[in-house]
């Protein structure tokens, strides 16, 4: 700040004045710093851009963090864009091998994108968070463990896989372990060490020992089996691995990644690289428990399994909310997915809005993949959710939105988000859901249930069935006295030579836990032919005659003098004209 009192011009001042900034939090004050630098032509201008990129993503900005980065890496030459777009440390399988196999940065680039785009975790931005966090991650490897061998040394391998370690320390810079989880590590990989680590302990603790006693003394044999029996003591802020007593060193610890992982490394010549602390050679017991414990060797034997780690960035916290999907006949050939959702108002930050609401600033967004992981729908909503009261954190309240997709038959992954604008929370849900096929021909089917809240004649287009409206049940669960609504669709029913179709709907709602059901018919579609009980299921029948093939079917069920717990509803509708039957399924539950 000083030098750029003394010289406003000096970008290189500003650049690490904006690094210092980020790295204390102070994001304004570094995106102001930083976006003076990234605009400005010179020799710290790309280095400007790469460091933005990063506060911007920091502050959860990641469309903004994607801009940057773009524009950062259209910079570099191709050797260095090819460090950036290199998935040899995240993939594993036919993906790894596929990308081995590729000659041109253009089709690196290609498999790049496709690997990332389907671990995209979150459907709302156009951002793909994680494929930034390992942007960061090349960067940050680039940046600090590259001065002496290039692109990094052996620490860069293990950061861009698994991120900032959960502790770290140093031979100039002993940081002892305090974090539980970090010391259940320590702990393990003492015990795992056993006869080994006592012996290394003993070593330096004579070391210390050495160091700190007069010249010409010796070793008190009672001080000497105290410290064998303190032997996590000698271990607190070194590795359990053995290194130089009077060399450089660090080493990492992941307490997520291979049940708990201690990687170290040293500077067997300074200046020069880190690599990883040597394998002892031997055929002691000792050597063969630390040539197990390598370092190198229980990283390339955990990557293969984990091959990388990620912690959400996206989301301050988790944000509860309920997802549930329906299949209906589309247009064209294609199947119309409904997607469902129940947020709970007790989870939502509401601020004071205009004439003295509450109000709740939410988006919402959907993304689909198909069998291969490619991604064929994405879209994003906003929503704002107004109350002219206060709102009862308590009180069990669900918000019911939906979304339609049009999707060809076939298999995908449905990946959904919910994010509170407000307080930053969010969460992601997937769901792996092969979506059927309803096309007009001469055999009879049947669409998905859907659970609803309620089912009227009313004008609600974004719930709207026909001339129907179906608020739907995300959470699928009801209370005791609430009113259970069930709505399905018909198709390819057969007209007669009167041109009527006539088909009868079975419905058994039964107690997967064998608890007594009672139910009372509200209402429904059709003629109530009969109602059978027994201990723990009750049967429904109805019948029904109209003149299109297409029908929509609904269900209104007073379920009040039902034990709680899980419901399992069966529809079966068997066509009186051909004698074709169809039959969907669906769980629900009483709480």
């Amino acid at each position: 700040q000083d030098q750029l009192v003394t010289n406003p011009d000096h970008q290189g001042a500003r650049l690490y004045l904006g690094i210092d900034l980020k790295q204390l939090g102070k994001t304004d004050e570094a995106v102001s710093a930083l976006a003076q630098v990234a605009s400005t032509p010179g020799e710290f201008q790309r280095r400007g851009v790469l460091e933005l990129a990063q506060v911007f993503q920091k502050r959860r900005d990641f469309d903004k963090s994607n801009q940057l980065f773009e524009a950062y890496l259209k910079q570099l030459p191709e050797e260095e864009q090819s460090l950036y777009y290199d998935l040899r440390f995240v993939a594993r399988g036919k993906e790894l091998v596929d990308f081995q196999g590729t000659a041109t940065l253009e089709d690196k680039k290609k498999q790049f994108f496709a690997f990332w785009e389907r671990l995209d975790p979150a459907p709302v931005t156009a951002a793909n968070e994680r494929m930034l966090e390992y942007f960061r991650r090349v960067a940050f490897a680039r940046e600090h463990f590259g001065e002496y061998k290039q692109p990094w040394d052996m620490r860069g391998e293990a950061y861009i896989r698994y991120g900032d370690p959960d502790h770290i320390s140093r031979s100039g810079n002993i940081n002892i372990e305090r974090h539980p989880q970090v010391m259940a590590v320590k702990n393990r990989l003492i015990a795992q060490a056993g006869e080994a680590a006592i012996a290394l302990a003993q070593q330096r603790a004579d070391a210390v020992a050495h160091q700190m006693r007069e010249p010409g003394s010796s070793v008190n044999e009672d001080d000497r089996a105290t410290q064998v029996v303190q032997t996590g003591d000698n271990f607190l802020g070194w590795p359990v691995y053995p290194v130089p007593i009077d060399g450089r060193w660090e080493y990492w610890i992941y307490t997520e990644v291979g049940g708990g992982l201690e990687v170290t490394f040293v500077q067997n010549n300074f200046p020069g690289p880190y690599v990883y602390a040597d394998v002892p050679i031997g055929m002691s017991n000792s050597t063969q428990i630390w040539q197990d414990m390598n370092s190198q060797i229980v990283l390339q034997r955990v990557s293969e399994r984990r091959p990388t780690l990620y912690h959400p960035d996206f989301a301050t916290g988790p944000l509860d909310f309920y997802f549930a999907t329906a299949a209906f006949r589309g247009q064209n050939g294609q199947t119309a997915l409904d997607v469902y959702y129940g947020i709970p108002t007790s989870d939502l930050a509401f601020v004071a809005g205009g004439e003295g609401r509450q109000l709740a600033m939410l988006d919402r967004g959907v993304a689909v993949y198909d069998g291969t992981g490619k991604l064929v729908h994405r879209t994003s909503q906003e929503m704002a959710l107004q109350s002219s009261a206060q709102v009862d954190p308590n009180a069990a309240t669900l918000i019911p939105e939906t979304d339609q997709l049009v999707l060809l038959p076939g298999s995908y992954r449905i990946v959904v988000q919910v994010l509170d604008r407000t307080s930053g929370k969010s969460q992601v849900y997937q769901q792996n859901r092969e979506v059927p096929e309803f096309v007009e021909d001469d055999k009879l089917k049947i669409s998905d249930v859907a659970l609803a809240a309620s089912i009227d004649v009313a004008d609600k287009k974004r719930f709207q069935k026909g001339d129907i409206s179906v608020v739907p049940m995300a959470s699928q669960a009801y209370l005791p006295a609430q009113p259970v609504f069930v709505y399905f669709e018909l198709y390819n029913l057969k007209r007669d030579a009167f041109g009527q179709t006539k088909y009868r709907i079975s419905y058994q709602v039964l107690s997967v836990e064998k608890k007594g059901v009672g139910a009372r018919i509200l209402g429904g579609l059709g003629k109530l032919v009969g109602q059978t009980s027994g201990e723990s299921s009750i049967a429904i029948e109805y019948e029904q005659v109209g003149k299109i093939s297409q029908e929509q079917g609904f269900l209104e069920l007073d379920l009040s003098s039902t034990q709680p717990g899980k419901q399992q509803l069966m529809i079966r509708v068997t066509d009186e004209n051909t004698g074709q039957t169809a039959g969907v399924a669906t769980t629900f539950t009483i709480r």
